[in-house]
């Protein structure tokens, strides 16, 4: 066999990426921006709507019933694909969500067994609570399609306490 020469140095083939050494500048844009979808335009001076208005200006959005969200699919309380977490899905201002879980929490407390899980309380108590929690707050008869906030909130601690009693 041939005899190869060994080289003083250690050659290394990895270089560090030359992004982290270099500064770009800012890339001008040759094209204005796009123009947005929703354009609405002032009404004239005497109040009423110009006759070049967009559709949508003159008709407006109040007209539109609103969209009632539905119920994610999954279980209440659960992360990932198995569920959802049921203070982001319902999206409301922070005082309010914790106004009403502690509506929720007082309600369940006083009228419901907490040693057991929903599926084992009395179906007629747990409608009598959801709908009081929908004549308190009428942003869940509003916003949200059959009540499923109160009862994903009444799951959620009663799962909790049943847990505890344990």
């Amino acid at each position: 066999m041939p005899w190869v020469a060994i080289p003083k140095r250690r050659i290394q083939r990895a270089f560090v990426p030359m992004v982290f050494r270099t500064h770009f500048q800012p890339e001008q844009c040759l094209t204005p921006p796009p123009l947005p979808w929703n354009i609405t335009y002032p009404p004239h001076g005497d109040g009423k709507p110009a006759d070049d208005a967009p559709a949508t200006a003159i008709e407006g959005a109040n007209n539109a019933p609103p969209i009632k969200i539905k119920r994610p699919p999954g279980e209440p309380g659960r992360k990932g694909c198995r569920g959802f977490v049921t203070k982001d899905v319902l999206n409301l201002p922070e005082e309010m969500y914790e106004e009403l879980l502690g509506e929720v929490h007082s309600l369940v407390a006083a009228r419901l067994n907490l040693a057991h899980t929903i599926s084992n309380q009395p179906p007629d108590k747990l409608t009598a609570i959801c709908n009081e929690l929908k004549q308190k707050f009428p942003i869940l008869k509003e916003r949200f399609e059959d009540n499923w906030p109160a009862r994903a909130l009444i799951q959620t601690f009663l799962k909790n306490t049943c847990a505890k009693h344990k």
